[in-house]
């Protein structure tokens, strides 16, 4: 081989290279919708990052594993993406995942440790809900891993999933189901929130603390508590008038976000408060006040939780902030952020310009 020919290839490998970590050249429209930014969670000291990573319509970001994870929405229209990038923001990879994707939550089974599962939400009404599965190194997709597994649709608006133990749990809302997967096959048993008793209905988000899984419901809206060696709901925290929807654990509490609630006409009212569960009680010990209509809550530290607030709309953008459970201090961030994620001390966001 000529040196000429060596370094052609050489530049054509080098190319490659570039375009597998490299993403598309946004336009000036992705830019706006891919503000992305790190806060340091003992400084408070905020980064920009992904500032160029060309993501349009983002949706969900998780950050586990030295990997920070971005899924896309799509409009709605078509199959959302799952984008991979490094800690310094390079892109692994990117693929596409089902309707919606909306969380990607690492699970073992018998033959890895490098898997996630990617949650589809799917459309309201649709019930196209789905499961798909991902290699964290390769980025190779198996889609429709429930379905293929279980020989049944997952469901209407899969809301959220949580990996604990050798299962996951599925929080199907207006399917009023919990599906408890084993992951070391993806066979599932199903909890009928319908016909469970004590029970509520439309599940929303899931926690888990010493051996039990919480999760919210709207109807009505409280915190139900599933033993996860008999899978069954075996006690219901009543929350008040306020939908709840995110729910963490801190200071040795379940903290529970306050969002909303609707009349017939679809008038809304906004609520401000965190919920503190003493899980011993199973009560209510205190709320907390945050921002207008929060829904994520993410655990920052043993103590300290970080919570995005969704604001009206309209005239309240929203903001985010830190919550010390134990002493009830809040510390604004003074930063809107559509979707959070915590991981090592830090807390992972992006501005949505909805």
């Amino acid at each position: 081989m000529t040196h000429r020919t060596t370094f052609i290839a050489i530049a054509a490998l080098a190319a490659l290279m570039a375009s597998a970590c490299t993403p598309e050249e946004p336009n000036e429209e992705q830019k706006s919708n891919s503000l992305f930014w790190k806060i340091d969670g003992t400084t408070y000291a905020e980064t920009p990052i992904l500032e160029e990573c060309g993501i349009k319509d983002p949706y969900g970001i998780n950050v586990f594993g030295s990997r920070i994870y971005v899924t896309t929405h799509s409009n709605y229209s078509a199959n959302g993406d799952v984008y991979c990038f490094s800690m310094s923001g390079i892109r692994q990879w990117k693929e596409e995942a089902g309707m919606l994707p909306s969380k990607v939550e690492p699970y073992e089974n018998a033959n890895s440790n490098l898997l996630a599962y990617v949650l589809n939400e799917g459309v309201w009404g649709n019930n196209d809900a789905s499961l798909s599965s991902v290699n964290r190194a390769s980025g190779y997709i198996t889609n429709n891993v429930f379905r293929t597994a279980n020989r049944r649709d997952l469901g209407d608006v899969a809301q959220d999933i949580l990996a604990y133990g050798h299962k996951a749990y599925l929080s199907v809302t207006f399917s009023n189901t919990i599906e408890v997967l084993d992951t070391r096959n993806d066979n599932s048993t199903q909890i009928n929130l319908n016909t469970a008793n004590p029970g509520a209905k439309n599940p929303r988000y899931i926690a888990a603390l010493d051996g039990k899984v919480y999760v919210t419901c709207y109807d009505p809206c409280s915190v139900i508590r599933i033993d996860t060696s008999t899978l069954t709901v075996d006690a219901v925290c009543p929350l008040g008038g306020y939908h709840p929807e995110g729910i963490a654990v801190a200071g040795g509490k379940l903290v529970v976000a306050s969002s909303h609630i609707s009349d017939e006409h679809s008038n809304f009212t906004y609520d401000n408060r965190l919920y503190l569960i003493d899980p011993a009680t199973f009560s209510v010990s205190g709320t907390v006040e945050v921002g207008l209509n929060p829904v994520k809550v993410k655990p920052l530290d043993a103590n300290r939780v970080a919570v995005a607030c969704m604001g009206n709309y309209d005239d309240d953008p929203g903001s985010a902030a830190v919550v010390d459970v134990v002493s009830g201090s809040v510390r604004q961030l003074g930063k809107t952020l559509y979707n959070i994620d915590t991981y090592e001390g830090n807390i992972y966001g992006y501005l949505s310009t909805f």
